[in-house]
């Protein structure tokens, strides 16, 4: 399974019940991030951070890879090319991506989806198998819904996965040092993605 991001520090902050249960299941779980996320100058040591949270998770260095592409900087004002994007997702059985809306409306989300997508129409055969998965992006109340999420989503007969503590993706935020800013630490702790996956 190959998870598509937009930058280090996505796979935890968004992926991170799926990313468990995936771990928990053994299966060979592919970490593929678009960017370094070198907006603050950052570039180098977020690609570390990301490689030290996968081995955290579990997830095996070898499985993960950070582009360093200077069409694909990261930033709220560039819009990332679909073709581009396209061209760089590989061929695995399942790719896993955030939908339209990117949870945040995060240009780099969305344009990580639209580009996924494009690569999943150019993939998808019924002969070579290929599917992909999206994750839900949540209103602002069920956004910051924390655990409560998971009832939510059980009443709207959503699929799920879903995790009841935090402490990985506090880990794992912990592993992105230079991002675990106060705001995150509060987005980690009340989000309903630290929780639930759908």
């Amino acid at each position: 399974i190959l998870l598509v991001v937009a930058h280090p520090d996505d796979e935890v902050m968004f992926f991170s019940p799926i990313l468990e249960r995936l771990v928990a299941k053994k299966v060979d779980t592919y970490l593929y991030s678009l960017s370094n996320g070198n907006a603050d100058g950052l570039g180098a040591q977020r690609t570390k951070e990301f490689v030290d949270c996968a081995n955290m998770m579990g997830i095996s260095t070898s499985y993960v890879e950070v582009v360093d592409h200077p069409n694909l900087q990261d930033g709220m004002k560039n819009v990332w090319s679909e073709e581009l994007i396209s061209s760089l997702v590989c061929a695995k059985a399942m790719i896993i991506t955030f939908d339209e809306y990117g949870v945040s409306h995060h240009p780099n989300h969305v344009s990580v989806y639209h580009g996924t997508q494009r690569a999943l129409r150019q993939l998808c055969t019924k002969r070579n198998g290929i599917h992909g998965l999206k994750l839900i992006s949540k209103n602002i109340v069920r956004k910051f819904s924390g655990p409560f999420d998971i009832l939510v989503s059980l009443l709207f007969g959503e699929f799920f996965i879903h995790k009841l503590s935090p402490l990985k993706t506090i880990l794992g935020m912990m592993a992105h040092a230079s991002q675990f800013v106060w705001y995150r630490r509060l987005f980690v702790l009340f989000s309903c993605y630290t929780y639930v996956n759908s």
